[in-house]
């Protein structure tokens, strides 16, 4: 018994070890604040890229006199080069429109959709959709550009276990050299 208990008092003494068990307690904590860490960097960096690129493209497009099918795919490219890698996702959505407030007998405020180019068929913005934009008041007769870009974006460390978060920013700018960008096919 006397042994058994020497034996231990030695155990409990030995002072080998410890820090290899301290670092083997500590390196998941660490490992979770620096992957963490990088994926809170990319993601507010993915929503800056695609909040500038809704900016200049609405900028771009406010520019223009004429808008054509070639100039709209120019948009399209500028946009993802513009975002870069997460762009290559399958749930990259643009929207590139115009907005005007037409005429009316009544003085109402009635929205139109003049033109709208997505990258994805079947996702023009439509006069239901306008209710989802927070779209700055436009007076009778004038138009908006209204460049809506959105994606899932996942940072490659966090995306398996925890999923995607969706990135959506929107553009308005008005047409600044005449009162319509008017499309020519």
């Amino acid at each position: 018994m006397h042994r058994s208990q020497n034996l231990l008092q030695k155990f409990i003494q030995n002072c080998r070890g410890i820090a290899a068990i301290e670092f083997a307690l500590i390196l998941p904590i660490l490992s979770i604040l620096v992957f963490g860490a990088y994926a809170i960097f990319t993601t507010l960096q993915t929503g800056r890229d695609v909040d500038r690129a809704s900016a200049i493209i609405a900028d771009l497009t406010s520019r223009l006199s004429v808008i054509d099918d070639e100039t709209v795919n120019t948009l399209m490219d500028v946009a993802e080069s513009l975002i870069g890698e997460p762009s290559q996702d399958t749930s990259y959505e643009i929207v590139i429109s115009s907005i005007s407030n037409t005429f009316d007998t009544d003085g109402d405020y009635d929205l139109a959709i003049d033109w709208s180019f997505p990258n994805k068929l079947g996702k023009e913005l439509e006069a239901d959709d306008l209710d989802k934009f927070d779209i700055p008041f436009i007076p009778e007769g004038e138009t908006l550009i209204l460049v809506n870009i959105q994606l899932d974006y996942g940072p490659d460390v966090y995306q398996e276990p925890l999923g995607t978060i969706p990135v959506a920013r929107t553009s308005t700018r008005r047409p600044r050299f005449v009162p319509l960008v008017v499309y020519e096919n």
